[in-house]
Formats: structure tokens, sequence, C-alpha cells
């Protein structure tokens, strides 16, 4: 399966990205390791929460 992601037009936020992931079937707690694990590389960083939820609008 190919994922292409053209944000030349509109932007797209990080929570965006990752949220479509989840929505497409990737595994959460495999993406939830890698944002920890990006908060080595990110100094003065502080990961709080991370958390995904199904919002109804």
């Amino acid at each position: 399966m190919v994922l292409v992601i053209d944000p030349q037009i509109a932007g797209i936020s990080g929570d965006m990205i990752l949220c479509s992931l989840v929505d497409l079937g990737a595994n959460k707690v495999k993406i939830i390791n890698g944002i920890k694990q990006s908060e080595k590389f990110l100094s003065n960083s502080i990961i709080k929460q991370i958390d995904f939820k199904k919002i109804e609008k």
C-alpha cells in the first residue's frame, strides 16, 4: 500500500497526519512509542500526554 500526502496547496499538522494513519489502521502503540523516542532528540522538551480519541462533531 502506498500513501501519498501532498500538502502543497493546504498544510497539514502532525496530529492530523498521525490520526489519519491510525484511522487507516496503523498501530497506535508503535506510533506512541515513536513519539516518545523522539523526545530524546528534542532538547528541553517533555511529552506530558499522548492519546488518540475518537471525536464526534
